[in-house]
């Protein structure tokens, strides 16, 4: 959650944080196992959160992705 809710990420033990990390991708990997075994062609790759209260919250990378892929794309944000 964003710090205005009363959790700031860089205040957080980077062992924890590295902890939390780990959680997630092993989350994520157990989610996408099934889909990449029907589409194993497929590359799933993370993107940077931005911390701004305002804004898009999408970044140049996405952006292009989002408007110039000849393939459908999603960009998911991180939970």
């Amino acid at each position: 959650m964003p710090p205005a809710y009363g959790f700031d990420p860089a205040l957080i033990a980077p062992e924890v944080r590295d902890g939390i990390a780990a959680g997630a991708a092993t989350a994520l990997g157990d989610a996408l196992r099934p889909w990449r075994g029907t589409y194993p062609e497929v590359r799933v790759d993370g993107r940077r959160v931005r911390r701004s209260a305002i804004g898009t919250h999408l970044g140049p990378v996405a952006h292009a992705v989002l408007h110039h892929s000849a393939a459908p794309a999603a960009v998911v944000p991180h939970a």
